[in-house]
């Protein structure tokens, strides 16, 4: 990388490849594998144009139709010669390149590949590496929704468009056997979007004009490709609030299942302006779940026994009995192992006067991918066909191999089943209880 000496006006100027932006006034910010920068192509080294001044808006090439094309710049520093390259970056870098040989080749199940940000190019110097991809100019959607009244999307069909972007891109990587494993309001950007595909009976004369955006999966640092080796999956990857039972008691197996938790606590955040699990370590943060959704027991948690934290963080701490104050009536409950989760989100959505946004069918579709039990939470596939999104558009198109394996992966067979117990919770909805914790 090079750049201007020091006391020029354009010192913060720099070149990388073919590539420019201005250090101060294009840094869009900082995580833990890296800064991110907005660029444009440069045509020379002393090629200074095309760099925002300090009263320009980031968007208004967007606004009016200027050609200029920009890009996210991510710069990556080797912790050391020795080590070379993070192996965040490299299997950041696999992670887009599949995506990317992937959208060179169409096939039938392109479905969601728009909703997945894009590799443009990458350049390895000797201290650093870049990762250049498409530039999102909505942000995030973390930052996007603290700008909103109450910190929350409040059109339901807004929302529901969104959320089923969301879903569409999970679905995408993980027909391309890419489990993202760090999902996160912070890991979804905003790319502007020049037409809005809803069906008109659905609403489309009220969608707000901010939500002319689609939603884009990104920062691909903590992914993993299906069938490439590599250690056992460590759980502190994916981010707190997060991170779904089975991964906080020690589960190393996982993939795409833990993608549907987080995919399930992005839902639930975007519509009631608050994180869904809140707790301050793995203990804590069991508690939080199972006294928001109710006890683990044998039929909605089978396998929780078979991890390695299990003595240590549910039964020594008695998780059991902490959370056995809520209304829970076994016998009542035995037979469906959602109503109760659905019950508590509703009080939950209540709480914060977001049922209007979810609504029942919404409330049933978290339920069911937030199944303590992996194998029990609902695919990406069949998150899309259930009938929250299916006033939208068309449900997704059937994967032609969804036989499950014990990831939730469809593998084979034909995938047109309907979300299990899909109105499993008809009666909890209208069965008001304790309040919400």
């Amino acid at each position: 990388m090079s750049s201007p000496s020091s006391g020029d006006s354009s010192s913060a100027l720099c070149f990388v490849g073919n590539y420019k932006f201005n250090s101060e006034r294009d840094f869009l910010g900082k995580g833990m594998y890296g800064e991110v920068y907005r660029a444009v192509r440069a045509h020379s080294k002393c090629d200074d144009s095309d760099i925002l001044s300090d009263s320009e808006d980031r968007n208004d090439s967007f606004k009016d139709g200027n050609e200029r094309e920009y890009f996210a710049m991510k710069r990556t520093r080797y912790t050391s010669k020795k080590e070379g390259m993070p192996a965040s970056t490299i299997r950041e870098l696999m992670v887009l390149k599949k995506v990317s040989e992937a959208l060179e080749k169409p096939s039938d199940h392109m479905l969601g590949a728009e909703n997945v940000v894009r590799l443009r190019d990458f350049i390895v110097e000797k201290e650093a590496v870049y990762i250049v991809s498409e530039f999102c100019e909505g942000g995030d959607l973390s930052h996007f929704l603290s700008k909103q009244p109450k910190s929350r999307l409040n059109d339901r069909q807004w929302y529901r468009s969104w959320m089923r972007d969301l879903l569409r891109g999970l679905c995408f990587l993980h027909r391309k056997g890419i489990s993202h494993r760090d999902l996160k309001p912070q890991n979804i950007l905003l790319k502007a979007s020049k037409k809005w595909n809803i069906d008109p009976a659905d609403g489309a004369d009220t969608i707000p004009e901010k939500a002319q955006h689609i939603i884009k999966i990104a920062d691909f640092g903590l992914s993993r490709i299906e069938g490439i080796p590599v250690k056992k999956y460590q759980h502190e990857t994916i981010t707190l609030w997060y991170r779904s039972p089975d991964v906080l008691l020690g589960n190393t197996n996982y993939s795409f299942t833990a993608d549907i938790w987080s995919a399930g606590c992005i839902l639930a955040e975007t519509a009631s302006g608050n994180a869904l699990f809140r707790g301050k370590d793995n203990a804590d943060h069991l508690k939080f779940i199972f006294g928001r959704l109710g006890p683990p027991t044998q039929r909605n948690f089978p396998s929780m026994k078979q991890y390695a934290n299990y003595e240590k963080y549910v039964h020594n701490n008695n998780c059991f009995n902490e959370v056995m104050h809520l209304d829970y009536d076994p016998v009542k409950y035995s037979n469906n192992e959602f109503a109760f989760a659905i019950k508590r989100l509703t009080h939950y959505f209540q709480r914060y006067g977001a049922l209007g946004v979810v609504g029942k069918d919404g409330i049933d579709l978290l339920a069911h991918m937030l199944a303590y039990e992996p194998g029990h939470r609902l695919t990406a596939e069949e998150a899309l066909q259930h009938p929250f999104f299916t006033t939208i558009l068309p449900p997704i198109s059937c994967c032609p191999s969804p036989k499950r394996n014990t990831e939730g992966l469809c593998v084979s067979g034909s995938c047109n089943s309907k979300p299990r117990n899909s109105n499993a919770g008809e009666d909890a909805l209208n069965d008001m209880g304790t309040e919400d914790p």
